[in-house]
């Protein structure tokens, strides 16, 4: 494992997509640390360079430019069937962790990182999966004999963080913001703005910002 690897994989487990199971550029995690005998004589081992549960990565925000999110996608496997050795199995409380595996993903990745999202749509819609996270995916594709296997683009926006607010100069001419009723009489009984719109004045503040610090 190379300590300054830019590639996350927190669910690993044998590391079955992987061309190079040992790429330096990457860091394999997984909550399992175990060996298994399948049924037809083969070793499976599940050796991450890190045990890690990807509802809590060990790690600070924007540490990783891609991020591979590929959880275990069944909710029923026999308990020592090779189906549960290969690719684990989900708790009952399914949506809550995967809502905590995008959300911790996302955390993880660098501003315009990309997160590749796999799932094999078996026993679980992939748009339920979808549904568990505000981020939009790209583009797509899908794999496999039965065209079940779902690989999915993401890519984080750019957001500024409270450590880089000091670096836009007090003396920046920053816009104005849109005249909107609701925002600049919140006492009056209309919309006001919608987080979108905020975080979006806020993207155009900072990009100004920096022009006029050149």
């Amino acid at each position: 494992m190379n300590a300054a690897a830019k590639v996350l994989d927190p669910c690993s487990a044998s590391r079955m997509m992987w061309f190079d199971k040992q790429d330096q550029r990457a860091l394999f995690g997984d909550i399992r640390d175990e060996e298994h005998v399948l049924c037809d004589g083969r070793v499976l081992k599940v050796e991450p360079n890190v045990i890690m549960d990807f509802r809590s990565l060990p790690f600070e925000d924007g540490a990783f430019k891609l991020v591979v999110f590929d959880p275990p996608h069944l909710k029923y496997a026999g308990k020592d069937s090779w189906l549960r050795a290969k690719y684990g199995v989900l708790t009952n409380d399914w949506r809550d962790d995967i809502s905590k595996g995008f959300a911790e993903c996302f955390r993880v990745l660098a501003s315009d990182g990309v997160l590749i999202f796999k799932w094999a749509e078996d026993q679980i819609k992939v748009s339920e999966l979808l549904a568990l996270t505000d981020e939009k995916p790209l583009f797509g594709h899908k794999s496999g004999k039965r065209e079940k296997t779902h690989w999915i683009t993401f890519m984080k926006r750019s957001t500024m963080t409270e450590a880089q607010l000091p670096l836009i100069p007090r003396w920046a001419v920053l816009p104005h913001p849109p005249r909107h009723a609701g925002f600049l009489q919140p006492d009056r009984e209309v919309p006001g703005y919608t987080l979108e719109q905020m975080l979006e004045y806020g993207r155009v503040c900072a990009i100004e910002a920096v022009k006029q610090s050149k």
